[in-house]
Protein backbone atom coordinates (compact mmCIF):
# COMPACT_ATOMS: atom_id res chain seq x y z
CA UNK A 1 0.00 0.00 0.00
CA UNK A 2 1.39 3.11 -1.20
CA UNK A 3 2.08 5.91 1.45
CA UNK A 4 1.93 9.87 0.41
CA UNK A 5 5.55 9.89 0.24
CA UNK A 6 5.48 7.41 -2.41
CA UNK A 7 2.80 8.28 -4.40
CA UNK A 8 4.75 11.57 -4.86
CA UNK A 9 7.88 9.97 -5.45
CA UNK A 10 6.07 7.69 -8.16
CA UNK A 11 4.04 10.98 -9.42
CA UNK A 12 7.50 12.59 -10.30
CA UNK A 13 8.90 9.75 -11.98
CA UNK A 14 6.42 9.79 -14.37
CA UNK A 15 7.06 13.38 -15.00
CA UNK A 16 10.17 12.65 -15.25
CA UNK A 17 9.36 10.32 -18.18
CA UNK A 18 7.54 12.89 -19.56
CA UNK A 19 10.19 14.99 -19.71
CA UNK A 20 12.48 12.82 -21.44
CA UNK A 21 9.56 12.15 -23.87
CA UNK A 22 9.00 15.66 -25.08
CA UNK A 23 13.29 15.83 -26.20
CA UNK A 24 12.73 13.35 -28.51
CA UNK A 25 13.09 14.23 -32.29
CA UNK A 26 9.42 14.26 -33.14
CA UNK A 27 7.07 13.89 -30.09
CA UNK A 28 3.41 14.56 -31.58
CA UNK A 29 1.77 12.74 -28.72
CA UNK A 30 2.88 11.89 -24.86
CA UNK A 31 2.33 9.30 -22.60
CA UNK A 32 1.95 9.73 -19.28
CA UNK A 33 1.19 8.13 -15.85
CA UNK A 34 0.75 9.77 -12.94
CA UNK A 35 -0.73 7.70 -9.90
CA UNK A 36 -4.42 7.20 -10.48
CA UNK A 37 -4.15 4.96 -7.05
CA UNK A 38 -2.67 3.68 -4.31
CA UNK A 39 -1.42 0.08 -6.11
CA UNK A 40 -1.70 1.00 -9.68
CA UNK A 41 0.65 3.19 -11.45
CA UNK A 42 0.35 1.95 -14.62
CA UNK A 43 -2.82 3.68 -16.22
CA UNK A 44 -1.66 5.61 -19.12
CA UNK A 45 -3.25 8.77 -20.38
CA UNK A 46 -2.76 10.15 -24.01
CA UNK A 47 -1.92 14.11 -24.21
CA UNK A 48 -2.20 15.52 -27.64
CA UNK A 49 0.22 18.39 -27.85
CA UNK A 50 -1.87 20.99 -28.44
CA UNK A 51 -3.09 24.05 -26.14
CA UNK A 52 -6.33 24.33 -23.85
CA UNK A 53 -8.70 26.87 -24.40
CA UNK A 54 -11.11 28.47 -21.84
CA UNK A 55 -14.56 28.67 -22.53
CA UNK A 56 -16.29 32.17 -22.13
CA UNK A 57 -19.01 31.03 -20.10
CA UNK A 58 -16.47 30.28 -17.29
CA UNK A 59 -17.54 33.70 -15.85
CA UNK A 60 -21.16 33.60 -15.72
CA UNK A 61 -20.50 30.19 -13.40
CA UNK A 62 -18.08 31.72 -10.87
CA UNK A 63 -20.67 34.44 -10.44
CA UNK A 64 -23.42 31.69 -10.08
CA UNK A 65 -21.27 29.95 -7.35
CA UNK A 66 -20.52 33.41 -5.59
CA UNK A 67 -24.41 34.07 -5.40
CA UNK A 68 -25.06 30.69 -4.18
CA UNK A 69 -22.74 30.79 -1.48
CA UNK A 70 -23.31 34.61 -0.67
CA UNK A 71 -27.11 34.04 -0.27
CA UNK A 72 -26.99 30.94 2.01
CA UNK A 73 -23.82 33.17 4.39
CA UNK A 74 -26.28 36.36 4.62
CA UNK A 75 -28.42 34.47 7.13
CA UNK A 76 -25.27 32.99 8.72
CA UNK A 77 -23.99 36.24 9.49
CA UNK A 78 -27.73 38.52 10.22
CA UNK A 79 -27.50 38.01 13.90
CA UNK A 80 -23.82 37.97 14.87
CA UNK A 81 -24.08 41.90 15.61
CA UNK A 82 -27.41 41.87 17.28
CA UNK A 83 -27.52 39.00 19.44
CA UNK A 84 -28.42 40.50 23.06
CA UNK A 85 -31.23 42.41 21.43
CA UNK A 86 -32.36 39.36 19.04
CA UNK A 87 -32.42 37.32 21.73
CA UNK A 88 -35.29 39.90 24.20
CA UNK A 89 -37.00 39.45 20.49
CA UNK A 90 -37.76 35.54 21.46
CA UNK A 91 -37.28 36.35 25.22
CA UNK A 92 -34.14 34.13 25.30
CA UNK A 93 -30.87 34.19 26.57
CA UNK A 94 -27.97 35.45 24.19
CA UNK A 95 -26.40 31.84 24.01
CA UNK A 96 -29.48 30.44 22.77
CA UNK A 97 -29.20 32.97 19.79
CA UNK A 98 -25.38 31.96 19.41
CA UNK A 99 -26.63 28.17 19.01
CA UNK A 100 -28.05 29.11 16.02
CA UNK A 101 -25.15 28.67 14.54
CA UNK A 102 -24.30 26.13 16.19
CA UNK A 103 -26.68 24.00 15.16
CA UNK A 104 -26.05 25.40 11.52
CA UNK A 105 -22.37 24.23 11.72
CA UNK A 106 -23.46 20.39 13.00
CA UNK A 107 -25.98 20.15 10.42
CA UNK A 108 -22.86 20.93 7.96
CA UNK A 109 -21.63 17.72 9.60
CA UNK A 110 -23.56 15.06 8.54
CA UNK A 111 -24.56 16.73 5.05
CA UNK A 112 -20.55 16.66 3.90
CA UNK A 113 -20.45 13.26 2.28
CA UNK A 114 -23.33 12.87 0.68
CA UNK A 115 -22.74 16.30 -0.55
CA UNK A 116 -19.14 15.48 -1.89
CA UNK A 117 -20.29 12.22 -3.15
CA UNK A 118 -23.05 14.71 -5.24
CA UNK A 119 -21.42 17.17 -6.61
CA UNK A 120 -18.22 13.92 -7.91
CA UNK A 121 -21.34 11.86 -9.61
CA UNK A 122 -23.66 14.47 -10.55
CA UNK A 123 -21.76 18.05 -10.57
CA UNK A 124 -22.25 20.81 -9.58
CA UNK A 125 -25.59 22.01 -11.27
CA UNK A 126 -27.63 19.81 -9.51
CA UNK A 127 -26.00 20.33 -6.36
CA UNK A 128 -27.16 24.27 -6.52
CA UNK A 129 -30.69 23.52 -6.69
CA UNK A 130 -29.90 21.58 -3.12
CA UNK A 131 -28.71 24.54 -1.86
CA UNK A 132 -31.74 26.71 -3.33
CA UNK A 133 -34.12 24.54 -1.64
CA UNK A 134 -32.69 24.32 1.95
CA UNK A 135 -31.44 28.10 1.94
CA UNK A 136 -34.90 30.08 1.07
CA UNK A 137 -36.80 27.21 2.73
CA UNK A 138 -34.71 27.28 5.64
CA UNK A 139 -34.99 31.14 5.68
CA UNK A 140 -38.83 31.36 5.51
CA UNK A 141 -38.89 29.59 8.57
CA UNK A 142 -36.80 32.03 10.48
CA UNK A 143 -39.35 34.60 9.13
CA UNK A 144 -42.36 32.69 9.93
CA UNK A 145 -40.95 32.23 13.80
CA UNK A 146 -43.38 35.79 14.37
CA UNK A 147 -46.57 33.45 13.68
CA UNK A 148 -45.97 31.57 16.34
CA UNK A 149 -48.13 32.55 19.87
CA UNK A 150 -45.60 30.48 22.30
CA UNK A 151 -41.81 32.04 22.31
CA UNK A 152 -40.80 28.41 22.36
CA UNK A 153 -42.54 28.01 19.74
CA UNK A 154 -40.37 31.13 17.33
CA UNK A 155 -36.92 29.65 19.08
CA UNK A 156 -38.19 26.37 17.36
CA UNK A 157 -38.80 27.84 14.16
CA UNK A 158 -35.49 29.80 14.36
CA UNK A 159 -33.83 26.68 15.08
CA UNK A 160 -35.41 24.31 12.66
CA UNK A 161 -34.06 26.82 9.45
CA UNK A 162 -30.82 27.26 10.60
CA UNK A 163 -31.01 23.53 10.58
CA UNK A 164 -32.32 23.62 6.71
CA UNK A 165 -29.67 26.37 6.21
CA UNK A 166 -26.88 24.85 7.83
CA UNK A 167 -27.53 21.37 5.96
CA UNK A 168 -26.93 22.89 2.91
CA UNK A 169 -24.05 24.87 3.63
CA UNK A 170 -21.26 22.71 1.82
CA UNK A 171 -23.31 22.07 -0.97
CA UNK A 172 -22.64 25.66 -1.78
CA UNK A 173 -18.97 25.89 -0.14
CA UNK A 174 -17.67 23.06 -1.81
CA UNK A 175 -18.84 24.30 -5.41
CA UNK A 176 -15.80 27.01 -5.70
CA UNK A 177 -12.93 23.95 -5.83
CA UNK A 178 -14.83 21.84 -8.21
CA UNK A 179 -16.05 24.71 -10.83
CA UNK A 180 -12.10 26.38 -10.30
CA UNK A 181 -10.99 22.83 -11.66
CA UNK A 182 -13.38 22.14 -14.66
CA UNK A 183 -13.85 25.66 -16.02
CA UNK A 184 -10.27 27.27 -15.31
CA UNK A 185 -6.84 27.05 -16.46
CA UNK A 186 -4.59 25.97 -13.33
CA UNK A 187 -2.95 30.06 -13.98
CA UNK A 188 -6.35 31.49 -13.11
CA UNK A 189 -7.94 28.52 -10.82
CA UNK A 190 -6.96 29.67 -7.17
CA UNK A 191 -8.06 33.31 -7.85
CA UNK A 192 -11.46 31.63 -9.18
CA UNK A 193 -11.63 29.51 -6.06
CA UNK A 194 -11.07 32.82 -4.05
CA UNK A 195 -13.73 34.84 -6.17
CA UNK A 196 -16.56 32.00 -5.57
CA UNK A 197 -15.37 31.78 -1.77
CA UNK A 198 -15.49 35.37 -1.27
CA UNK A 199 -19.57 34.60 -1.26
CA UNK A 200 -18.86 33.34 2.59
CA UNK A 201 -17.18 36.39 3.93
CA UNK A 202 -19.34 38.93 1.88
CA UNK A 203 -22.27 36.99 2.76
CA UNK A 204 -21.42 37.33 6.74
CA UNK A 205 -20.63 40.82 6.49
CA UNK A 206 -23.60 41.81 4.71
CA UNK A 207 -25.52 40.22 7.33
CA UNK A 208 -23.58 41.72 10.29
CA UNK A 209 -23.90 45.29 8.77
CA UNK A 210 -27.76 44.74 8.29
CA UNK A 211 -28.61 43.55 11.67
CA UNK A 212 -27.56 46.84 13.19
CA UNK A 213 -28.96 49.03 10.63
CA UNK A 214 -32.41 47.19 10.43
CA UNK A 215 -32.80 46.50 14.19
CA UNK A 216 -31.58 49.66 15.60
CA UNK A 217 -31.76 47.94 19.41
CA UNK A 218 -35.51 47.38 18.69
CA UNK A 219 -36.39 44.16 19.23
CA UNK A 220 -39.37 44.97 17.03
CA UNK A 221 -37.63 44.61 13.75
CA UNK A 222 -36.00 41.48 14.06
CA UNK A 223 -38.86 40.76 12.40
CA UNK A 224 -38.21 42.61 9.09
CA UNK A 225 -34.56 41.48 9.40
CA UNK A 226 -35.30 37.65 9.05
CA UNK A 227 -37.95 39.14 6.15
CA UNK A 228 -35.17 41.22 4.30
CA UNK A 229 -32.60 38.32 4.65
CA UNK A 230 -35.15 35.82 3.40
CA UNK A 231 -35.23 38.17 0.13
CA UNK A 232 -31.22 38.35 -0.46
CA UNK A 233 -30.82 35.06 -0.08
CA UNK A 234 -33.90 33.44 -2.31
CA UNK A 235 -33.17 36.47 -4.83
CA UNK A 236 -28.96 35.48 -4.69
CA UNK A 237 -29.75 31.46 -4.68
CA UNK A 238 -31.73 31.72 -7.42
CA UNK A 239 -29.87 33.69 -9.81
CA UNK A 240 -26.60 31.62 -9.03
CA UNK A 241 -28.08 28.55 -10.11
CA UNK A 242 -29.55 29.40 -12.66
CA UNK A 243 -25.84 30.23 -14.24
CA UNK A 244 -24.24 27.59 -12.89
CA UNK A 245 -23.19 24.50 -15.39
CA UNK A 246 -21.66 21.25 -14.90
CA UNK A 247 -18.79 21.37 -17.21
CA UNK A 248 -17.48 23.24 -20.32
CA UNK A 249 -17.31 21.77 -23.70
CA UNK A 250 -13.52 21.19 -23.62
CA UNK A 251 -10.85 20.75 -20.28
CA UNK A 252 -9.05 23.94 -19.50
CA UNK A 253 -6.16 22.26 -18.05
CA UNK A 254 -4.26 19.08 -18.60
CA UNK A 255 -5.52 17.86 -14.59
CA UNK A 256 -8.76 18.51 -15.89
CA UNK A 257 -8.08 16.18 -19.03
CA UNK A 258 -6.80 13.78 -17.10
CA UNK A 259 -9.81 13.58 -14.63
CA UNK A 260 -10.21 11.80 -11.20
CA UNK A 261 -10.39 8.51 -9.62
CA UNK A 262 -13.98 7.39 -8.29
CA UNK A 263 -15.71 7.99 -5.05
CA UNK A 264 -14.66 5.20 -2.99
CA UNK A 265 -11.15 5.31 -4.32
CA UNK A 266 -10.82 9.09 -3.26
CA UNK A 267 -11.79 8.56 0.03
CA UNK A 268 -9.33 5.26 0.76
CA UNK A 269 -6.42 7.66 -0.73
CA UNK A 270 -7.42 10.89 1.16
CA UNK A 271 -7.29 8.54 4.54
CA UNK A 272 -3.73 7.65 4.52
CA UNK A 273 -2.34 11.42 2.78
CA UNK A 274 -0.44 12.82 6.16
CA UNK A 275 0.15 16.29 4.38
CA UNK A 276 -3.44 16.49 3.76
CA UNK A 277 -4.32 16.20 7.07
CA UNK A 278 -1.95 18.73 8.11
CA UNK A 279 -3.79 21.50 5.29
CA UNK A 280 -7.41 20.19 6.77
CA UNK A 281 -6.20 21.14 10.33
CA UNK A 282 -4.82 24.53 9.39
CA UNK A 283 -7.38 25.31 7.13
CA UNK A 284 -10.13 24.56 9.84
CA UNK A 285 -8.29 26.37 13.09
CA UNK A 286 -8.60 29.43 10.34
CA UNK A 287 -11.95 29.02 9.58
CA UNK A 288 -13.43 28.32 12.93
CA UNK A 289 -11.54 31.45 14.42
CA UNK A 290 -12.98 33.62 12.12
CA UNK A 291 -16.09 32.23 12.61
CA UNK A 292 -16.77 32.39 16.21
CA UNK A 293 -14.97 35.71 15.97
CA UNK A 294 -18.36 36.66 13.87
CA UNK A 295 -20.62 35.09 16.04
CA UNK A 296 -19.68 36.24 19.17
CA UNK A 297 -18.66 39.88 17.83
CA UNK A 298 -21.15 41.55 20.26
CA UNK A 299 -20.06 39.09 23.13
CA UNK A 300 -17.01 39.69 23.33
CA UNK A 301 -17.19 43.73 22.74
CA UNK A 302 -20.13 44.58 24.93
CA UNK A 303 -18.71 43.26 28.25
CA UNK A 304 -15.77 45.85 28.03
CA UNK A 305 -17.79 48.54 27.06
CA UNK A 306 -17.86 48.80 23.25
CA UNK A 307 -21.15 48.46 22.04
CA UNK A 308 -23.31 46.54 18.81
CA UNK A 309 -22.38 48.80 16.66
CA UNK A 310 -18.61 48.96 16.82
CA UNK A 311 -19.36 45.11 16.42
CA UNK A 312 -21.15 45.45 13.23
CA UNK A 313 -17.87 47.60 12.15
CA UNK A 314 -15.32 45.16 13.31
CA UNK A 315 -16.60 42.03 11.47
CA UNK A 316 -17.01 44.52 8.20
CA UNK A 317 -13.67 45.47 8.73
CA UNK A 318 -12.22 41.98 9.31
CA UNK A 319 -14.34 40.93 5.72
CA UNK A 320 -12.89 44.05 4.12
CA UNK A 321 -9.23 42.89 4.82
CA UNK A 322 -9.59 39.37 3.93
CA UNK A 323 -11.47 39.95 1.02
CA UNK A 324 -8.38 42.36 -0.53
CA UNK A 325 -5.93 40.35 1.10
CA UNK A 326 -7.75 37.02 -1.07
CA UNK A 327 -8.14 38.67 -4.54
CA UNK A 328 -4.39 40.41 -4.21
CA UNK A 329 -2.61 36.70 -2.79
CA UNK A 330 -4.88 34.67 -5.20
CA UNK A 331 -3.63 36.30 -8.68
CA UNK A 332 -0.14 36.69 -7.11
CA UNK A 333 0.03 32.53 -6.38
CA UNK A 334 -1.85 31.82 -9.60
CA UNK A 335 2.11 32.59 -11.04
CA UNK A 336 4.37 32.30 -8.63
CA UNK A 337 2.81 28.67 -7.08
CA UNK A 338 4.38 29.75 -3.83
CA UNK A 339 0.75 28.02 -2.27
CA UNK A 340 3.08 26.08 1.04
CA UNK A 341 5.11 29.45 1.87
CA UNK A 342 1.50 31.68 1.83
CA UNK A 343 -0.53 28.87 3.69
CA UNK A 344 2.63 29.38 6.51
CA UNK A 345 2.74 32.89 6.51
CA UNK A 346 -0.99 33.45 6.91
CA UNK A 347 -1.22 31.18 10.08
CA UNK A 348 1.44 33.46 11.24
CA UNK A 349 -0.49 36.45 10.78
CA UNK A 350 -3.67 35.01 12.09
CA UNK A 351 -1.65 34.47 15.45
CA UNK A 352 -0.69 37.99 15.40
CA UNK A 353 -4.23 39.16 14.80
CA UNK A 354 -5.40 37.22 16.77
CA UNK A 355 -3.53 38.23 19.69
CA UNK A 356 -3.78 42.37 19.13
CA UNK A 357 -7.26 41.65 19.51
CA UNK A 358 -7.16 39.92 22.68
CA UNK A 359 -4.88 43.08 23.88
CA UNK A 360 -7.59 45.92 22.32
CA UNK A 361 -10.61 44.43 23.83
CA UNK A 362 -9.21 43.81 27.42
CA UNK A 363 -7.72 47.33 27.49
CA UNK A 364 -10.92 49.01 26.73
CA UNK A 365 -11.44 52.12 24.88
CA UNK A 366 -8.99 50.87 21.85
CA UNK A 367 -11.40 51.19 19.13
CA UNK A 368 -8.25 52.12 16.46
CA UNK A 369 -6.56 48.66 17.86
CA UNK A 370 -9.50 46.69 17.45
CA UNK A 371 -9.87 48.15 13.91
CA UNK A 372 -6.31 46.82 13.18
CA UNK A 373 -6.34 43.60 15.11
CA UNK A 374 -9.56 42.16 13.37
CA UNK A 375 -8.75 43.46 10.17
CA UNK A 376 -5.32 41.20 10.38
CA UNK A 377 -7.37 38.39 11.22
CA UNK A 378 -9.24 38.75 8.04
CA UNK A 379 -6.46 39.16 6.11
CA UNK A 380 -4.89 36.10 7.33
CA UNK A 381 -7.99 33.55 8.24
CA UNK A 382 -10.12 34.28 5.19
CA UNK A 383 -7.30 33.58 2.35
CA UNK A 384 -6.65 30.52 3.89
CA UNK A 385 -10.20 28.96 3.12
CA UNK A 386 -9.55 28.90 -0.88
CA UNK A 387 -5.73 28.26 -0.25
CA UNK A 388 -6.08 25.14 1.87
CA UNK A 389 -8.73 23.97 -0.19
CA UNK A 390 -6.72 24.17 -3.19
CA UNK A 391 -3.42 22.75 -1.45
CA UNK A 392 -5.70 20.61 -0.64
CA UNK A 393 -6.58 19.15 -4.06
CA UNK A 394 -2.74 19.43 -4.95
CA UNK A 395 -1.93 17.65 -2.36
CA UNK A 396 -4.29 14.67 -3.26
CA UNK A 397 -4.54 14.76 -7.06
CA UNK A 398 -6.36 12.90 -8.64
CA UNK A 399 -8.79 12.41 -6.19
CA UNK A 400 -12.20 14.43 -6.88
CA UNK A 401 -11.77 17.69 -5.91
CA UNK A 402 -15.45 18.11 -3.97
CA UNK A 403 -13.99 14.87 -2.05
CA UNK A 404 -10.98 16.61 -0.82
CA UNK A 405 -12.41 20.02 -0.13
CA UNK A 406 -15.53 18.68 0.99
CA UNK A 407 -13.14 16.37 4.15
CA UNK A 408 -12.03 20.00 5.04
CA UNK A 409 -15.44 21.77 5.06
CA UNK A 410 -16.66 18.50 6.96
CA UNK A 411 -13.66 19.46 10.10
CA UNK A 412 -13.93 22.99 9.62
CA UNK A 413 -17.57 22.82 11.20
CA UNK A 414 -16.27 20.75 13.68
CA UNK A 415 -13.97 22.68 14.57
CA UNK A 416 -16.31 26.10 14.64
CA UNK A 417 -19.43 23.53 17.11
CA UNK A 418 -16.07 22.71 19.29
CA UNK A 419 -14.69 26.18 19.37
CA UNK A 420 -18.34 27.94 19.99
CA UNK A 421 -18.95 25.54 22.64
CA UNK A 422 -15.15 26.37 24.67
CA UNK A 423 -15.58 30.04 23.81
CA UNK A 424 -18.81 30.04 26.07
CA UNK A 425 -17.69 28.09 28.30
CA UNK A 426 -14.87 30.18 29.15
CA UNK A 427 -16.77 33.05 29.41
CA UNK A 428 -16.70 34.44 32.83
CA UNK A 429 -19.82 33.76 34.87
CA UNK A 430 -21.41 37.14 36.09
CA UNK A 431 -19.62 39.50 33.68
CA UNK A 432 -19.91 37.69 30.71
CA UNK A 433 -16.49 39.02 29.74
CA UNK A 434 -14.46 36.35 27.45
CA UNK A 435 -11.03 37.17 27.57
CA UNK A 436 -10.28 33.50 28.20
CA UNK A 437 -11.92 32.30 25.18
CA UNK A 438 -9.32 34.72 23.17
CA UNK A 439 -6.33 33.33 24.42
CA UNK A 440 -7.95 29.63 23.53
CA UNK A 441 -8.09 31.58 19.87
CA UNK A 442 -4.69 32.66 20.19
CA UNK A 443 -3.69 29.12 21.56
CA UNK A 444 -5.48 27.00 18.59
CA UNK A 445 -3.87 29.82 16.21
CA UNK A 446 -0.76 29.42 17.22
CA UNK A 447 -1.01 25.30 17.06
CA UNK A 448 -1.60 25.82 13.69
CA UNK A 449 1.41 27.67 12.83
CA UNK A 450 3.33 24.69 14.46
CA UNK A 451 1.33 22.32 12.36
CA UNK A 452 1.59 23.93 8.99
CA UNK A 453 6.19 23.72 9.31
CA UNK A 454 5.59 20.10 8.99
CA UNK A 455 3.93 20.43 5.57
CA UNK A 456 5.89 18.44 2.80
CA UNK A 457 4.15 17.61 -0.51
CA UNK A 458 4.14 17.53 -4.62
CA UNK A 459 1.48 19.63 -6.39
CA UNK A 460 0.63 17.68 -8.43
CA UNK A 461 -1.87 19.21 -10.39
CA UNK A 462 0.46 22.17 -11.27
CA UNK A 463 3.79 19.67 -11.86
CA UNK A 464 1.18 17.87 -14.64
CA UNK A 465 0.44 21.07 -16.01
CA UNK A 466 3.78 22.28 -16.05
CA UNK A 467 4.41 19.14 -18.13
CA UNK A 468 2.31 19.99 -20.40
CA UNK A 469 3.68 23.22 -21.27
CA UNK A 470 6.85 21.92 -21.33
CA UNK A 471 5.77 19.62 -24.38
CA UNK A 472 3.76 22.66 -25.98
CA UNK A 473 7.24 24.27 -25.87
CA UNK A 474 9.03 21.67 -27.32
CA UNK A 475 6.40 21.32 -30.84
CA UNK A 476 6.31 24.44 -30.96
CA UNK A 477 2.34 25.45 -30.75
CA UNK A 478 0.75 28.47 -28.88
CA UNK A 479 0.65 27.98 -25.20
CA UNK A 480 -2.63 27.41 -23.22
CA UNK A 481 -5.38 30.03 -22.84
CA UNK A 482 -5.15 31.99 -19.64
Amino acid sequence: MASADQQDEAFLTANDALSQATTSAVPPIVTVAPPVSDTDTSDLITFTPKPFTLDRRRFLVCFGVFLLIFGNNVLFGSYGAVTPTTAKRYNTSSWSINLLNVVNAAAAIPSTWPTTWLLDTHGIRPGAFVVVLGTVVGALFRWLSFASEQDSGKVAMLVVGSLLIGLVGPTAQDQSTKAAAHWFSGNGRLTANSLMGLGTPLGVAVGQFIGPLIVNSDPNNVDLLNLISLGIAAVCCVVGALLIQNTPATPPSASAQHGTVNYKEGLRQIGRNVPFWIVVFTGSVAIAVIGVMSTFASNYLTPYGYTEDLAGNLAIAMFVGGITMSIILSRVLDYTKAHTTAMKVLTAMLVLGTSLFYSAVVATNQEILCYVSCTLVGMAAMPMVSLSMEIAAEATFPVPEATSSGTLILVSQTFIVIFIFVTNGLAESGTGKMWRSLVFLITASGVSLVASLFYRATNRRIELEKQHAMNLLVVGVPKDEE
